[in-house]
């Protein structure tokens, strides 16, 4: 986690948000976990940091049709757990996850500055695509008409 901090720090220095997306077990280990997790970035890494539970969560349960299991007593933090039952997260189709890690991930997406990087891109791309052709066709001695005589 330190050297993640660190390299979250430079991406902050550059103007960037960072932003840690937690899956996890909906359970008193599982959500003891994520707050560890977004303490020690932190209180003990002084790193800022968004931090979003985007799975398993209570609504989830009941949209995916999770199975549950009892809260495991044995467990120490079963005693503060607000839940009412435990949900582990390879319960949760696989594709039900990879769209909850797609929406969140898109979600952070400047939709107007995307738009406007793609075109960049395909105008580079023209060009280079251009610059291309007149090479070859200088190569194959096409255009030499075109071409600056060097004497």
């Amino acid at each position: 986690m330190y050297s993640a901090s660190q390299i979250f720090k430079e991406a902050q220095l550059y103007g960037k948000d960072v932003t840690i997306f937690h899956l996890g077990d909906y359970d008193p280990s599982g959500h003891a976990a994520a707050d560890a997790i977004e303490r020690t970035f932190g209180e003990t890494f002084d790193c800022s940091i968004n931090f979003d539970r985007i799975a398993i969560l209570p609504e989830q349960i009941e949209r995916f049709n999770l199975p549950t299991r009892p809260t495991k007593q044995s467990d120490s933090r079963a005693r503060g757990w607000a839940g009412s039952e435990c949900v582990e997260l390879d319960s949760m189709p696989p594709s039900g996850l990879r769209s909850l890690v797609e929406n969140a991930i898109t979600s952070l997406i400047d939709w107007y500055e995307w738009e406007q990087l793609k075109q960049i891109e395909r105008e580079e791309r023209e060009t280079l695509e251009r610059t291309l052709a007149g090479f070859t066709a200088s190569q194959n001695g096409e255009n030499d008409d075109e071409l600056p005589t060097p004497f």
